[in-house]
């Protein structure tokens, strides 16, 4: 590798992941934008969670047979292992891509999560002289997804809608309230998830996490407002997903006035919730029907419209009076009747809001779940930007590699041709001593002992030279690093 090609390669490595996450936010936005433009109408779910859950399994399954198969053969060409490992980065950016749009399909996500992580996984899966150890700590994660998912479909049952008086209820919340405090790109988060990766433990905990979000999302908080409140993100962000989103899925509409990337400004990015864009003629089928099947409804009626007010009407019909909440922005030390809470834009503000919103939650879940303890109230924690994250975890490692690559390998490359030189000089030596006692070309076995050690026989990297004798003239051949004869990078004197 030239200097030239080695520092493009370098700049190339730092350079591709940062356009790949820029390209991605654009395609996130563009497809965003599309959806809102074109809703579709209301859309049910026809795959049974159950079965999407034995999908994920075969994926992983598909992955880690891969890797499996590289670690105990390691026979791929690097170009296919490279392609591979490209692949599943792309799938799994690709997943994240998914997971910010409205109405996404949550399936696609996790198979994309789950393939690009095997597929990436398998790429980094290399030979080993303990080649069965290393494929048994391999198949780990495969046993730990069997595990998943039997217990996923035991005890949590994605299935089921949440049902008063049925004890897996309390076991599917307090298994969502698990999953769920890894929010994102907090270090906190980082950490766990990459220990749970490190012990092979990364899959299983996405399908459990997949499980219990399936099942809370039968039954899901579901939350309205009005799409011209302008101080509807700040709520949802600072009051609403602190309070809310650790206990219960939440569900919701959005529309081209309020998309849903306004109202995540401030969420992290793995409690975003799974908001719906539908056309305008049909959203008020999408309200019933949700209502119909709600744990609770909270309405911010800050911004009162004629559509508010019958979604408001909608909710105290089809509700218990203790499973809907309406708040309004305002000062918290107004008098507010019960079921009614408000909020103010100070922290002192928001805080209290967050802790009588979870104190309602609590009487909300009674109804499915007596025996839970008091709902979390867990604010965002802080969260490193993505640019960071792929300077460090991807660009800056890849670009190391490439200067490493560079300065050692090719280094190391260079000292061991000219030491080949020097070999070769001295195997042509001692073929030409053999030559004025013998009269004849020499093989390798002929020099060894009295005219060459048998160590000196070799070049560096531990192959046999080539002795070729045209007349008086010698000629001895390295075949260099590729060892491969009538290459560009042989060695000959």
């Amino acid at each position: 590798m030239t200097p030239l090609i080695g520092i493009g390669a370098t700049v190339a490595a730092a350079v591709i992941p940062l356009a790949l996450l820029f390209s991605f936010r654009f395609a996130t936005r563009k497809l965003e934008a599309r959806v809102l433009s074109d809703a579709p109408g209301l859309k049910r779910q026809t795959t049974s969670a159950a079965a999407v859950l034995g999908t994920l399994a075969a994926l992983q399954a598909l992955a880690t047979c891969l890797g499996f198969a590289q670690t105990l053969f390691g026979r791929a060409p690097s170009g296919a292992l490279f392609a591979l490992g490209a692949v599943g980065i792309c799938l799994q950016s690709a997943a994240f891509v998914i997971h910010q749009l409205p109405s996404h399909n949550r399936h696609m996500k996790y198979a994309l999560l789950l393939l690009g992580a095997g597929l990436l996984g398998a790429a980094l899966s290399t030979r080993s002289t303990n080649s069965f150890f290393v494929a048994a700590f391999a198949l780990l994660p495969l046993a730990f997804v069997a595990v998943a998912l039997a217990f996923s479909l035991k005890v949590l049952q994605p299935d089921r809608p949440l049902h008063p008086g049925d004890a897996s209820c309390a076991r599917a919340m307090l298994w969502y309230r698990r999953v769920t405090w890894i929010q994102g790109s907090d270090p906190q988060s980082l950490l766990a998830y990459g220990l749970l990766n490190f012990v092979g433990l990364g899959p299983a905990y996405l399908i459990v996490r997949y499980a219990a979000k399936a099942r809370m999302a039968n039954t899901p908080v579901v939350y309205l407002r009005s799409f011209r409140q302008e101080s509807a993100g700040r709520t949802f962000g600072e009051i609403v997903v602190p309070a809310v989103h650790r206990s219960a899925a939440v569900a919701g509409l959005v529309h081209l006035t309020q998309s849903s990337g306004s109202l995540h400004a401030g969420v992290p990015l793995l409690w975003r919730t799974a908001f719906t864009a539908v056309r305008n003629d049909v959203w008020q089928s999408w309200v019933t029907e949700r209502l119909d099947h709600a744990l609770g409804v909270i309405i911010d009626v800050s911004e009162s419209t004629e559509s508010l007010r019958w979604e408001v009407e909608q909710a105290n019909a089809r509700l218990p009076s203790e499973r809907v909440l309406l708040v309004r922005q305002g000062d918290p030390g107004d008098h507010a009747t019960e079921g009614e809470l408000t909020y103010s834009a100070s922290a002192e503000g928001a805080a209290s809001a967050r802790a009588g919103m979870a104190e309602w939650l609590d009487q909300a879940m009674t109804a499915f779940a007596s025996t839970l303890p008091p709902a979390p109230v867990t604010p965002a924690r802080w969260q490193a930007p993505l640019i960071g994250l792929v300077l460090v975890f991807l660009s800056l490692p890849m670009a190391i590699s490439g200067a490493t690559s560079l300065l050692v390998v090719d280094g190391l490359t260079s000292a061991k041709a000219q030491s080949a030189r020097v070999a070769a000089d001295r195997v042509k030596s001692a073929a030409m001593l053999y030559m004025l006692d013998r009269h004849e070309c020499p093989s390798l076995t002929d020099l060894e002992g009295r005219f060459l050690q048998a160590r000196r026989a070799k070049d560096p990297w531990g192959r046999a030279f080539k002795i070729k004798c045209s007349g008086s003239n010698i000629e001895v051949t390295s075949r260099g690093p590729d060892g491969v004869f009538g290459t560009d990078d042989d060695v000959r004197r």
